[in-house]
């Protein structure tokens, strides 16, 4: 994923990893069951719960986060990796360590 590529929750999801995605969904008070529904197409998110979920991704994942407009038009439907926990990718964690790295 590129940073600079709107993302859907579930692009932003794969991008970031499954525990990432944990802590803003603790930090807004929702719950993995619900984001899991918006992950897989089975429910679109409300604006209040989407611009809740960017603010903390502003936050967690600095420089990475969903795209409102995608965010509120839902994904398409799917059932594959339902239960899979997703590391985060290779793009994001270098990203981590160059925010990190310049801060020491």
């Amino acid at each position: 994923m590129s940073m600079s590529k709107p993302m859907n929750l579930r692009d932003y999801w794969d991008c970031v990893g499954t525990e990432n995605v944990k802590m803003i969904v603790f930090a807004i008070g929702s719950s993995m069951a619900y984001a899991r529904l918006i992950k897989y197409g089975l429910k679109k998110p409300g604006t209040s719960f989407s611009l809740a979920f960017i603010d903390a991704a502003r936050e967690i994942t600095p420089g990475f986060e969903p795209d409102l407009e995608l965010m509120l038009r839902g994904v398409p439907r799917s059932v594959a990796g339902r239960g899979k926990t997703i590391p985060p990718s290779p793009e994001f964690l270098a990203a981590q360590a160059t925010r990190q790295g310049s801060h020491a």
